[in-house]
């Protein structure tokens, strides 16, 4: 399975600054179809690019 296929079924995968794992964002409310890129934003947010959708979502995450 692909890291994309991944996020299909449990969400945008969240690491730390060493790479550790820490949760997933939910995306089931809002399904990505076919991300092909994130930033982050200083105040918390996770933008995606969507492609199949044809545009960027945009999910809050805080540690």
């Amino acid at each position: 399975m692909s890291p994309f296929q991944a996020w299909l079924q449990s969400g945008a995968p969240v690491f730390d600054a060493t790479g550790s794992f820490l949760s997933y964002i939910n995306t089931s409310a809002d399904p990505l179809y076919g991300p092909q890129g994130l930033a982050l934003t200083s105040d918390g947010h996770v933008v995606v690019a969507d492609s199949g959708n044809h545009c960027f979502k945009v999910y809050r995450y805080l540690q």
